[in-house]
């Protein structure tokens, strides 16, 4: 039984195989999606077990300024008078705040704190 689009080969595929078979293939999924969803827990737990020891301490990441600062140029309209100049950001050693206070973990994290204190 052949046909040009092959509808027909894919539909008797499965008619021989046994039951058992398809038993243990919904018993291997509902293992494989219980075992996703426990890790994911898992991991999640661990990231908030890390959060509550670390909050408030001295981190040691290196951040480059440069280009946070880059992100925070190119998006800002300074022509409102909403954020602070270069100079009174030195001296206010807003760079050292945002060392103290970030606990972002991604780029745009980093960008959008930067954004707010300036």
């Amino acid at each position: 039984m052949t046909c040009i689009t092959g509808i027909p080969a894919i539909v008797t595929l499965g008619e021989k195989v046994d039951v058992l078979y398809y038993s243990g293939l919904v018993v291997w999924l509902v293992l494989v999606a219980g075992y996703v969803k426990l890790s994911g827990e898992e991991k999640l737990q661990k990231k908030r077990v890390h959060l509550r020891t670390e909050w408030g301490k001295a981190t040691d990441r290196k951040r480059d300024f440069e280009d946070i600062e880059g992100f925070h140029i190119s998006t800002s309209d300074a022509k409102d008078g909403t954020c602070l100049d270069d100079q009174t950001w030195m001296d206010m050693n807003k760079d050292q705040l945002y060392t103290v206070i970030a606990r972002t973990f991604t780029s745009p994290g980093q960008s959008m704190l930067y954004k707010i204190l300036r």
